[in-house]
Protein backbone atom coordinates (compact mmCIF):
# COMPACT_ATOMS: atom_id res chain seq x y z
CA UNK A 1 0.00 0.00 0.00
CA UNK A 2 1.91 2.64 -1.49
CA UNK A 3 -0.22 5.40 -0.24
CA UNK A 4 -0.29 4.30 3.72
CA UNK A 5 3.46 4.69 3.60
CA UNK A 6 4.26 7.85 2.02
CA UNK A 7 1.04 9.07 4.50
CA UNK A 8 3.07 7.59 7.58
CA UNK A 9 6.59 9.20 5.90
CA UNK A 10 4.92 12.61 5.35
CA UNK A 11 3.61 12.71 8.77
CA UNK A 12 6.75 11.54 10.45
CA UNK A 13 8.88 14.58 8.21
CA UNK A 14 6.77 17.01 9.69
CA UNK A 15 6.58 16.18 12.90
CA UNK A 16 8.34 18.71 15.51
CA UNK A 17 10.48 16.57 16.95
CA UNK A 18 12.65 19.22 18.84
CA UNK A 19 9.81 20.82 20.47
CA UNK A 20 8.77 17.32 21.76
CA UNK A 21 11.74 16.68 23.42
CA UNK A 22 11.69 20.30 24.77
CA UNK A 23 8.04 19.81 26.23
CA UNK A 24 9.33 16.90 28.11
CA UNK A 25 12.68 18.43 29.40
CA UNK A 26 11.59 21.45 30.81
CA UNK A 27 9.62 19.93 33.75
CA UNK A 28 11.70 17.73 35.14
CA UNK A 29 13.97 20.46 36.74
CA UNK A 30 11.19 23.15 37.44
CA UNK A 31 8.95 19.95 38.98
CA UNK A 32 12.45 19.26 40.86
CA UNK A 33 13.20 22.74 42.17
CA UNK A 34 9.25 22.98 43.48
CA UNK A 35 9.12 19.51 45.04
CA UNK A 36 12.57 19.41 46.94
CA UNK A 37 12.90 23.31 47.84
CA UNK A 38 12.51 23.48 51.37
CA UNK A 39 12.12 20.19 52.06
CA UNK A 40 15.49 18.23 51.36
CA UNK A 41 17.29 21.14 50.03
CA UNK A 42 17.14 25.04 51.46
CA UNK A 43 15.48 27.33 48.56
CA UNK A 44 18.53 29.89 48.64
CA UNK A 45 20.50 26.35 48.03
CA UNK A 46 22.38 26.09 44.55
CA UNK A 47 20.46 23.27 43.44
CA UNK A 48 17.10 24.91 43.87
CA UNK A 49 18.07 27.90 42.22
CA UNK A 50 20.41 25.95 39.29
CA UNK A 51 17.51 24.09 38.89
CA UNK A 52 14.37 26.67 39.04
CA UNK A 53 16.92 28.17 36.29
CA UNK A 54 17.28 25.87 34.32
CA UNK A 55 13.62 24.83 33.97
CA UNK A 56 12.25 28.19 33.68
CA UNK A 57 15.44 28.75 30.70
CA UNK A 58 13.56 25.62 28.99
CA UNK A 59 10.23 26.92 29.18
CA UNK A 60 11.34 29.99 27.58
CA UNK A 61 13.39 28.27 24.88
CA UNK A 62 10.43 26.06 24.45
CA UNK A 63 7.79 28.85 24.08
CA UNK A 64 10.34 30.23 21.32
CA UNK A 65 11.03 27.58 19.35
CA UNK A 66 7.13 26.80 19.51
CA UNK A 67 6.71 29.95 18.39
CA UNK A 68 9.56 29.94 15.39
CA UNK A 69 7.95 26.46 14.26
CA UNK A 70 4.50 27.73 14.13
CA UNK A 71 5.56 30.86 11.93
CA UNK A 72 8.60 30.23 10.08
CA UNK A 73 8.41 26.66 8.72
CA UNK A 74 5.85 24.02 7.57
CA UNK A 75 5.94 21.48 10.56
CA UNK A 76 3.21 20.99 13.21
CA UNK A 77 4.25 22.35 16.13
CA UNK A 78 3.61 20.09 19.32
CA UNK A 79 2.09 23.31 21.17
CA UNK A 80 0.07 25.63 18.61
CA UNK A 81 0.67 29.40 19.71
CA UNK A 82 -2.84 29.57 18.20
CA UNK A 83 -3.93 28.04 21.96
CA UNK A 84 -2.58 31.46 23.83
CA UNK A 85 -4.82 33.57 21.80
CA UNK A 86 -7.83 32.10 22.15
CA UNK A 87 -9.40 33.49 25.51
CA UNK A 88 -10.73 30.36 26.60
CA UNK A 89 -8.08 28.17 25.63
CA UNK A 90 -5.51 30.77 27.34
CA UNK A 91 -7.36 30.13 30.49
CA UNK A 92 -8.10 26.61 30.81
CA UNK A 93 -4.26 25.77 30.45
CA UNK A 94 -3.57 28.65 32.97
Amino acid sequence: MPGIADSNQERFQNFDLIGGMLSVVWPVPLLFALQEGGVQYAWNSGTIIGTLTGGLAGIAAFGFYETWITYKTNKEPIFPIKFLRDPVMFLLLM
